[in-house]
């Protein structure tokens, strides 16, 4: 399994919490939409995080080599400046050890991913309309994320490494609602319970399922594993 494929099935890191993708728009959306997307942009996402505290703020992991000043700024009840919150985050940077403007990149991906932004042919960065409806409270968080997930597929024009030249032709979400609703009814035909997908099945043969058309043949698979492993305890964990 190679960091593609685990990639289909996971967020990022940056953002474990989908409640923190708000803030984090919240704060982007009036400095960057209609920016050029840029190093300079990617440097101004993370140094405005910073500044607004929806990154770095009551982090051990963060303050960790950070100059005492800076902690205390941080955890101080004062405004942040940009000039301030850009000295906290070059000096992380330094401490990182790595280049100017590689953690907004970061952190906007995220957001790109699940369709707060997005660039458009001119390199601009357009603020989504399904975005804005979110964040004016015109639908619910949970509407939003299923909107999203409903349409989130690989190949596409954005994420170039998932080319459909390389396989690449999945929706993840529905092809795993299908692939689940499916593999119950198999099962029920063999005379068993129905019991979903276990972590270790999903860990095993999800993350390697790249086009639909694959999808029947991996419930086989499953199927499969599940008669060499009859006990159901070992299969679960």
């Amino acid at each position: 399994m190679n960091k593609k494929e685990l990639d289909l099935i996971s967020a990022g890191t940056t953002v474990r919490n989908p409640d923190r993708l708000i803030n984090f728009f919240k704060s982007l959306i009036d400095v960057i939409e209609g920016e050029t997307y840029s190093k300079q942009i990617q440097h101004d996402i993370q140094t405005v995080l910073i500044q607004t505290r929806n990154y770095g703020y009551g982090s051990t992991q963060f303050y960790k080599d950070l100059k005492k000043e800076y902690v205390e700024l941080l955890e101080s009840n004062k405004q942040l400046s940009f000039a301030e919150a850009e000295k906290i985050y070059l000096n992380k940077m330094e401490n990182y050890g790595i280049k100017d403007g590689i953690r907004g990149r970061t952190s906007i991906s995220l957001l790109k991913k699940f369709g707060f932004f997005y660039i458009n042919t001119g390199d601009k960065i357009i603020a989504s309309e399904i975005g804005k409806k979110y964040l004016n409270n015109e639908i619910s968080e949970t509407l939003f994320f299923q909107k999203v997930l409903l349409k989130w597929q690989f190949g596409n024009n954005i994420d170039k490494g998932y080319k459909k030249d390389d396989g690449y032709n999945i929706k993840p979400f529905v092809a795993f609602l299908y692939l689940l609703l499916n593999l119950n009814k198999q099962t029920q035909k063999l005379g068993k319970k129905p019991i979903g997908i276990s972590a270790l099945e999903f860990n095993l043969f999800i993350p390697t399922l790249i086009n639909y058309k694959n999808i029947d043949n991996t419930i086989k698979n499953i199927i499969n594993f599940r008669n060499k492993f009859t006990n159901l305890k070992t299969i679960k964990e």
